[in-house]
C-alpha cells in the first residue's frame, strides 16, 4: 500500500475495532445498533475501496476485477441503504438492502466465470463448470437442510430471499475454492482470503435472517462484528489479489485426481442429505421440496460429468504424460549439453536478452565471462577424447560450485564455456570472480592424474553499459577480450578494455598488499601540528602514510581501498596504538600535545569499538581526553553510529567534526550531537583570498561554532592573509602549510623540544 492508501486503511481499522468493542460493552448497550451500523459502513465501504485499488494497480485479468470491485460494491451500497430503512425506523424483510446485499453473490460469480473462460482450455471449460456447480450445490444442499427447516410456514417471498443469500454467497465461495484445482492456480493466502471471506459472509447473512424471522436480533454481538471483519477480509485479499498458474507438472496431477474426486463426493453429500431427509426428518414440506431438487440435480450432475469424462480424462492424462516425457527429452536435447548438462548458447542468449531487459529498467550492471579452458585440444590428442570429456565434467562441477546460484553458466563449446553475472556490484567484483575461478580450475585433476597445472584457462570479460550497449556487443566484447588475454598473457583474466584491466589489477594488488602492510611495517604515521592565536603548538593530527618498495601510495587511492574491504578496522585500531604510544613518549620527554586521529564509519559500526579504544588509551597511561577522534560530517549522521559515538563522549573522547560544511548537518542535529570541536574544511580555507562567499561561510561557521560553545580548527591554512582573517574571527586552532606540513614523528619531537616552528 501506499502512503495515502495505507493511512485511510489504518483509519477505518481504527474505526472499526472501537465500534466494536464500544458495542459489546454492557453500559453503551443502547447505542450498540448505531455503533453496529458504523463498523459495518465503514468495514464494507473500505472493502469497496480495497478492491477497487486493486483493479487500479493491477493490470491483468482487468473484466475479471471489475466484476469482483462490483460485488464488494453492492455491499457497500446495501448497507448504506439499510442503515437509512434503520434511520427511518423501516425493518422489513425482504427489503432494498437486501435486494442489494443479494447482487453481490452473482456479481462474483460472474467475475470467476469470465476468469475460468479466460484461463481454461476450451475442452476443460464445460467439465470445469459441471464439476464446480456439483460441488457447490452439494454443499448447499447440506447448508439448506440444516438451515430451511426453522423457515416453515415463511412467507414464500421471505423464504426466497433465505434461499438465495446461502445459494448466490455460498456457491460462489465454493467456486473461489474449486477455481484453484480447475485451473491449477498457485494456492496463495490472498486467495485463502477471499474464498474465506466470501463463505463467512454467507454464513453471517444466513444466521442474520434466521433471527431476523424470530426477531431475536441483538445488537452489539460477535454476529455483528464478524460481517465488518469478513469483509475487510475481502477487500484486502482483493488488494493483493493475484492470479498465477503453476508451473510444475506434480501440481497440476494433485489437480487433476481433486477434480476427478469431485463428483464422487458430491454425489455422496447429496445422497446423505436425501437420506436424512427421508429417514430422520420424514416430513412433506416446500422446504424439504427444495432441499430434495438440489440433491436430485447434484447426482444428475455427478453421473453425467463421469459417464462422459472419467474414460476421456484417464485417455488424455496417458496422452499428456507420454507427450510430456517427449517433450522434455526434446527440449534437454534442444537446449541444454548433452555432456555437462549445462544449457547451451541457445537458453544462454535468452537468458541474456531477459538480463538485458531488466539491466535497463533497474538501471544496474551485468557481466559476462568468456572462459577457455587452455591446452585442451592437447589433451585429446594425448589421452583421448574419454580423458577430455571426464576433464569438461569435472571443470564443469568446479566451477558450478563456484557460482552456486549467482549466476549462469553455459557451454558454449567444447572447451569454451559462457557466464553471466546479472546485478554486478562493481568492475571490481567481476575480476574477483575470474580470479576465483582461475584459482579453482587450477588444483591436480582427477582426470587420468593429469597433474597440476597441466591445463588452466583464460578469461575475457564485458560489462552492461560500461563496454556494451546490448546482448550481441556484450558477447562479441567478451569474446575479443578472450582471444586478447589467451595471445598476450594466457592463463590470465582481461577487460574489453585493457585500460580497465589494468587499473583492476593493480586495485587487486593493492588489496593484497595492504592486508600484510601492518605486518610489513609498511605503515607509518606523519604529524602535522596545530597552533594557537600565539602561534604556539597546541597539539597535531595524525596522517596515515603507506610505503613499500620505494613508492608512495597516496591516502586518497589506499584509505577508500581499506573502508571497502574492511581492513580499515584493523588498520584504525593500529594508528590509534601508535598515537597514544608516541604521545606517552613525548609526554615522557615532558612534552603535553593533544593529538587528533582519523576514525571511519566501519570502525564505529564495530561493536566493541569503545571498549578497544579505551583499553589501547589506558595501556600507554593516557587519558581519553588528550585523544581528540576527528569524524567526517557525513559519517557522524549516520544513525548507526551515533550511539557509538555517544559511548565514546561518555568515555571522556573529545569528538571533532572534520571537514564541516561539506556535509548536510542540520542546526538541529548540530546541536544535538556530542561533539566539541567543528574543523572548517580546506576547501573553503583555499579560496577566502579570492572568494567572498568562502569567506563568508567561514566567518559564518565561526560565529555558530561560538554561539554553540564549541572550538574551531581551520585547516589548509597557507598564507598570512588566511591566517589572520581566522584569527580576528574568533578561530581557535589552525592547522596548514603555513606553520609547518605533516612531518615524522622524530622531526615533530625536534620541533617540540625547541618550540620553533
Amino acid at each position: 500500500m501506499r502512503g495515502t492508501e495505507k493511512a485511510v486503511f489504518l483509519a477505518g481499522i481504527v474505526i472499526v475495532l472501537t465500534s466494536m468493542m464500544a458495542g459489546a460493552h454492557p453500559a453503551l448497550q443502547d447505542w450498540a445498533s448505531v455503533l453496529d451500523n458504523i463498523h459495518w459502513t465503514v468495514a464494507f465501504g473500505l472493502s469497496a475501496l480495497l478492491a477497487w485499488q486493486g483493479w487500479r494497480h493491477h493490470d491483468d485479468h482487468r473484466d475479471v476485477r471489475l466484476g469482483l470491485v462490483a460485488g464488494a460494491a453492492f455491499i457497500a451500497a446495501g448497507q448504506l441503504v439499510y442503515a437509512a430503512q434503520i434511520a427511518a425506523g423501516w425493518h422489513p424483510f425482504p427489503g432494498p438492502a437486501d435486494a442489494l446485499f443479494l447482487c453481490a453473490g452473482p456479481a462474483w460469480t460472474i467475475a470467476l466465470t469470465r476468469l475460468l473462460r479466460a484461463l481454461a482450455p476450451p475442452e476443460a471449460r464445460y467439465p470445469a463448470l459441471l464439476d464446480i456447480a456439483g460441488g457447490a450445490i452439494a454443499l448447499l444442499t447440506i447448508t439448506l437442510a440444516l438451515y430451511l427447516p426453522g423457515a416453515n410456514g415463511t412467507a414464500p417471498v421471505a423464504l426466497a430471499v433465505l434461499v438465495l443469500y446461502p445459494v448466490t454467497l455460498m456457491s460462489t465461495a465454493v467456486m473461489a475454492a474449486l477455481l484453484v484445482p480447475a485451473l491449477r492456480l498457485r494456492l496463495t493466502p490472498t486467495h485463502g482470503f477471499l474464498t474465506a471471506g466470501i463463505l463467512g459472509y454467507g454464513l453471517c447473512w444466513m444466521e442474520w435472517n434466521r433471527l431476523a424471522l424470530g426477531e431475536v436480533q441483538t445488537a452489539g454481538t460477535l454476529l455483528n462484528a464478524l460481517f465488518s471483519l469478513n469483509a475487510l477480509m475481502v477487500g484486502l485479499a482483493l488488494r493483493f489479489w493475484r492470479v498465477q498458474v503453476h508451473p510444475a507438472g506434480s501440481y497440476h496431477h494433485r489437480c487433476d485426481r481433486v477434480m476427478l474426486l469431485l463428483p464422487l463426493l458430491a454425489m455422496t453429500l447429496a445422497a446423505s442429505v436425501m437420506a436424512y431427509l427421508l429417514f430422520v426428518i420424514n416430513q412433506q414440506t416446500l422446504v424439504h421440496t427444495v432441499v430434495l431438487t438440489s440433491c436430485i440435480i447434484v447426482l444428475v450432475l455427478a453421473a453425467i460429468r463421469q459417464s462422459l469424462l472419467v474414460g476421456v480424462v484417464e485417455r488424455l492424462r496417458n496422452a499428456e504424460r507420454a507427450v510430456l516425457n517427449n517433450e522434455e527429452k526434446l527440449h534437454r536435447l534442444a537446449h541444454y549439453d548433452n555432456l555437462t548438462g549445462l544449457p547451451n548458447r541457445r537458453v544462454f542468449e535468452d537468458r541474456l536478452h531477459h538480463a538485458v531487459d531488466v539491466a535497463r529498467s533497474s538501471n544496474s550492471r551485468i557481466g559476462m565471462l568468456m572462459v577457455n579452458l587452455d591446452h585442451f585440444k592437447d589433451i585429446n590428442d594425448l589421452y583421448g577424447h574419454a580423458v577430455g570429456d571426464r576433464l569438461l565434467c569435472e571443470a564443469t562441477e568446479r566451477i558450478r560450485q563456484l557460482l552456486g546460484n549467482t549466476a549462469t553458466l553455459s557451454r558454449f563449446s567444447a572447451d569454451e564455456f559462457a557466464i553471466l553475472v546479472e546485478d554486478l556490484p562493481s568492475r571490481h567484483a567481476a575480476a574477483q570472480l575470474a580470479a576465483d575461478i582461475l584459482a579453482t580450475l587450477r588444483p591436480r585433476w582427477t582426470a587420468h592424474d593429469l597433474g597440476k597445472n597441466v591445463i588452466g584457462a583464460s578469461i575475457g570479460i564485458s560489462l552492461l553499459p560500461d563496454d556494451a550497449s546490448d546482448g550481441k556487443a556484450l558477447m562479441r566484447n567478451a569474446n575479443l577480450a578472450l582471444h586478447h588475454i589467451k595471445r598476450e598473457e594466457r592463463g590470465n583474466f582481461g577487460f574489453h578494455l585493457e585500460s580497465y584491466t589494468e587499473r583492476v589489477r593493480e586495485r587487486m594488488e593493492l588489496v593484497a598488499r595492504l592486508r600484510d602492510a601492518i605486518d610489513n611495517d609498511e605503515l607509518i604515521l606523519h604529524y602535522q601540528p596545530q597552533m594557537d592565536r600565539e602561534r604556539h603548538m597546541v597539539g597535531a593530527e595524525a596522517l596515515l602514510r603507506w610505503r613499500f618498495d620505494d613508492r608512495d601510495i597516496p591516502p586518497d587511492r589506499f584509505i577508500p581501498l581499506a573502508e571497502e574491504t574492511g581492513l580499515i578496522v584493523p588498520i584504525g585500531l593500529w594508528v590509534l596504538d601508535q598515537v597514544c604510544a608516541q604521545q606517552a613518549r613525548w609526554r615522557e620527554m615532558g612534552h603535553s600535545l593533544q593529538l587528533s586521529v582519523n576514525v571511519s564509519v566501519r570502525q564505529l559500526q564495530e561493536a566493541d569499538f569503545v571498549a578497544q579504544a579505551l583499553a589501547l588509551v589506558r595501556a600507554h597511561e593516557a587519558e581519553p581526553q588528550d585523544i581528540i577522534l576527528e569524524i567526517t560530517e557525513s559519517q557522524l549522521l549516520h544513525d548507526s553510529v551515533l550511539e557509538t559515538v555517544q559511548a565514546l563522549k561518555t568515555a571522556g573522547f573529545p569528538l571533532s567534526i572534520d571537514d564541516f560544511g561539506t556535509g548536510q548537518s542540520s542546526l538541529v542535529k548540530l546541536r544535538t550531537l556530542p561533539v566539541s570541536e567543528l574543523k572548517i574544511d580546506r576547501a573553503f580555507v583555499k579560496d577566502m583570498a579570492e572568494a567572498e562567499e568562502a569567506r563568508k561561510i567561514c566567518s559564518t561557521i565561526l560565529s555558530l561554532a561560538r554561539n554553540l560553545a564549541l572550538s574551531v580548527v581551520a585547516e589548509g591554512v597557507e598564507t598570512e592573509a588566511q591566517y589572520r582573517f581566522l584569527a580576528a574571527h574568533g578561530c581557535d586552532r589552525f592547522q596548514g602549510w603555513l606553520f609547518s606540513p605533516a612531518v615524522p614523528a622524530d622531526q615533530l619531537g625536534m620541533k617540540l623540544a625547541s618550540r620553533a616552528v
